[in-house]
């Protein structure tokens, strides 16, 4: 069936990774894009740690309170789960064209507790597996 829950799913994070990079391109909002740029640079550079909102308040120069309610503004989402679903498409990414990566690996290198804290969560996101991506089974992936 073309509307199965988990194509539904690959089709939303496949949506998700275009409008990431639109935003880059595309100045909707400059107080929305600024937020989201800055949190992805912030995410870029300490992949390993969740970053505080306050963090992100220092550096837009607002209060705590100010900061969450404009990321949540911009993204519809809150500064933790927006952190986490980064990590997912980047682990599918990963996976994608780094078969060679094990799930700790990955799990690791992007904060994750652990392998199956890693893999519950990406299961739970694309409704497949970690292993499904690297070794490219469609049947799984549909």
């Amino acid at each position: 069936s073309p509307n199965t829950p988990k194509r539904t799913m690959r089709l939303s994070s496949y949506l998700q990774l275009l409008l990431s990079d639109l935003y880059d391109k595309v100045p909707v909002d400059s107080g929305s894009i600024q937020i989201i740029k800055l949190t992805n640079k912030l995410i870029q550079e300490n992949p390993k740690r969740n970053i505080q909102i306050e963090e992100l308040a220092q550096q837009l120069n607002v209060s705590k309170r100010t900061a969450i309610r404009k990321f949540r503004l911009a993204t519809q989402t809150s500064f933790l789960q927006y952190q986490i679903e980064y990590r997912l498409i980047t682990a599918f990414n990963l996976l994608k064209n780094n078969p060679q990566f094990t799930n700790r690996e990955i799990a690791l290198t992007l904060g994750f507790y652990d392998e199956y804290h890693f893999g519950k969560l990406f299961r739970k996101r694309f409704g497949f597996t970690p292993t499904a991506v690297r070794s490219g089974r469609k049947d799984e992936l549909n």
